[in-house]
This record gives C-alpha cells, structure tokens and sequence, in this order.
C-alpha cells in the first residue's frame, strides 16, 4: 500500500497528520469552514510534498541499483 510505503520513510509523519487532522476536526467541530478549508489545503500540500521526496528516493536508490534506466 502506497500510503503505508511513505509512511516509513518519516516516522513522524503518523504524529504530524494526527495533528493536522486534528485541527481540521477541530475547525469543524466549531464551525470555522474557512480555517478548516486553510487546515485540510495545509494537509494536503505536506502530504504530497512528502509523497514527492519518498518517491524520488525511491527512484534513486532503483537507479542505483541499475534496476531502472
């Protein structure tokens, strides 16, 4: 599983998106669309930065194992 994979290559990630999470459930819970809004954007842009730099490690170790071109 992809999630899972990343999730490996920073421990603390599971603790950093519990948070984050958390403060989107916590904009909803009182009724703040606008922080939510900000909260889950702020989520998503960590998430795929940290998806990027795991898959160009990936891709780099692959390369140096001649694995890929």
């Amino acid at each position: 599983m992809l999630k899972q994979r990343l999730a490996l290559g920073h421990l603390d990630r599971g603790k950093d998106a519990w948070s984050q999470h958390r403060a989107i459930l916590m904009a909803i819970r009182n009724r703040k669309p606008e922080i939510a809004r900000r909260e889950a954007l702020n989520h998503v842009r960590i998430s795929k930065q940290l998806a990027m730099l795991r898959l160009q490690e990936e891709a780099e170790y692959l390369k140096s194992l001649q694995i890929v071109g």
